[in-house]
């Protein structure tokens, strides 16, 4: 009589992952995340000595094993023990300059992603959390100058999303702004953080992977220039991508071993969000409030100019001068009338009156979102961080 089949065990429990790769469980879910692996629940009789319900695949570990970042963090613990070594010695000379070694961010982000369109796809986290970083800047101490990079690398996506017009629809809440976009078929939607009461996410938390988003976006931004968006006709044209490998000290270009795959993406006949226009021919001027900069954008991208000297003067009832030809009104009038793709009644929004709320502009989605930042992240991502966030109501912000 022929045996018993013996089922391969596939699978086992971050702990045992850790002892197996001598990693600690913060360095376990650093690899996760820069490597684009995520927990996965498999019946019981797969998983190897383990109950949890979460596992990891046994080839994803070896994935963890063969990659450079791996080799890196174990090349660092080794440093580290020898900076214990001299500091028992009293060599605190020697200990100082040993200087752990820089993550390949430029080999690590080319092979996370298949396509550039994968890339461009999953910048709604990336997005997320450099608003964030740049939100908390002032209170971090920053003596690589990495907030001064994060807030360049910001102002040439947010001049890429103006020129292209790229944002489909916004949504404030009582703790910062929704921004969907649309780049073709793919939609983006990220958090930025306004109110100065944000505490959903502490800052230690993505302090140690900040500079995965941020090169994430700089190489982003590296070839979206090379990208040309055709509003008409809601096409994109990519141009051949000239690789110039300046080292990872610059980080702009990709390597020439690049995983990128000059792939197009590819209109699917949806009405295109590009050259809305609303505002063409408008003045408009954004007085004093936390939205500012975001109304301001969206009136550079549905076409109005930015002038003093305006039609529209955009205020939360703060007017020190009122001018009888000025149309002085809420920021919801720019808002609501730029997810509407028509300029609403003024009369609605003036100063004075009630103000009129913001319209939630995204009905056309499958579900409406219950949470805030978290809901930009990918299913994959927010398996990895999840624990790291804390669950936001809708009836807290949505009210």
């Amino acid at each position: 009589m022929g045996g018993r089949l013996k089922i391969q065990k596939t699978h086992i429990s971050m702990q045992k992952a850790c002892e197996e790769l001598k990693v600690t469980k913060e360095q376990f879910k650093e690899l996760i995340i820069h490597l684009n692996i995520h927990a996965e629940s498999v019946r019981s009789i797969y998983k190897l000595s383990c109950s949890d319900a979460n596992t990891y695949s046994l080839k994803d570990v070896n994935k963890i094993y063969n990659s450079k970042l791996y080799a890196t963090i174990q090349k660092n613990n080794q440093r580290e023990l020898e900076k214990k070594t001299w500091r028992r010695r009293n060599r605190n000379d020697i200990a100082d300059k040993m200087r752990n070694l820089d993550y390949d961010y430029v080999n690590i982000i080319s092979s996370k992603y298949r396509s550039f369109s994968d890339a461009v796809a999953d910048l709604g986290e990336t997005l997320t959390f450099l608003y964030v970083y740049q939100f908390f800047s002032s209170r971090i101490n920053d003596e690589e100058g990495i907030s001064e990079i994060i807030r360049a690398e910001l102002a040439k996506f947010e001049k890429f999303m103006i020129d292209n017009t790229l944002i489909k629809s916004v949504y404030p809440t009582k703790k910062g702004l929704h921004v969907l976009l649309r780049i073709n078929v793919v939609e983006i939607l990220f958090f930025v953080p306004l109110n100065s009461n944000f505490t959903d996410i502490k800052r230690n938390d993505f302090l140690p992977y900040i500079k995965l988003y941020m090169y994430h976006l700089m190489m982003v931004n590296c070839r979206m220039k090379n990208v040309k968006i055709d509003t008409a006709k809601d096409v994109v044209d990519e141009r051949e991508y000239e690789n110039e490998d300046n080292g990872r000290e610059n980080a702009k270009e990709t390597k020439k071993d690049s995983t990128y795959n000059h792939d197009h993406v590819k209109n699917d006949g949806k009405e295109s969000s590009n050259a809305i226009n609303i505002f063409q021919n408008l003045k408009i001027f954004i007085g004093e409030t936390v939205l500012a900069h975001w109304l301001e954008i969206l009136c550079l991208c549905a076409g109005a100019e930015i002038s003093e000297e305006c039609d529209y003067y955009v205020t939360e009832g703060k007017i020190s001068y009122l001018n009888g030809s000025v149309a002085y009104v809420y920021p919801s009038f720019i808002i609501n009338s730029y997810n509407r793709r028509v300029i609403l009644d003024k009369d609605e929004y003036l100063v004075g009156k009630e103000p009129v709320g913001y319209h939630y502009p995204f009905e056309s989605h499958d579900k409406k979102y219950d949470k805030d930042f978290i809901d930009t992240l990918s299913k994959t991502k927010r398996k990895n961080v999840s624990e790291y966030l804390e669950s936001i109501q809708r009836n807290t912000y949505f009210s």
